[in-house]
């Protein structure tokens, strides 16, 4: 199913592509979402790109959105401007301004702490690999 700007409610199905001004979307998966605002509730979405969105009781893989209100959800990747969230588990969040409780996986302590011990042990591999 391919909704245009026309279709811009989407209830109880599986899309590819949903573009429009103010797009709902209920109890459904959609692949690729572009909107001015969305509103996604017990829905998943693969990739979402908007300016405003409200989501709850939703799975996101990749979001990308100026102001986002997340409420009991979970995310892959999400970048954005301001975030407000509750109850969220994700793996990625990118954002200056984040307000409420969200628990992420790979945080900026935990990426650069990641990244040097990728580097230290890879260097001590090859310290001990060259001695033999």
């Amino acid at each position: 199913m391919v909704a245009s700007e026309f279709a811009e409610r989407v209830r109880q199905s599986l899309a590819y592509s949903v573009t429009g001004e103010n797009v709902e979307v209920s109890q459904s998966a959609v692949q690729n979402l572009a909107a001015t605002s969305a509103s996604l509730r017990q829905s998943a979405v693969q990739r979402m790109a908007a300016e405003r969105a409200e989501i709850g009781q939703s799975a996101l893989l990749a979001a990308r959105v100026q102001d986002l209100a997340l409420r009991n959800s979970l995310s892959g990747v999400l970048v954005a401007q301001s975030v407000s969230v509750e109850n969220v588990r994700t793996l990625f969040l990118l954002s200056p301004n984040v307000s409420g409780s969200v628990t992420a996986t790979f945080t900026l302590p935990a990426a650069f702490a990641l990244g040097f011990g990728y580097v230290l042990g890879r260097s001590l591999v090859r310290l001990v690999a060259g001695r033999r």
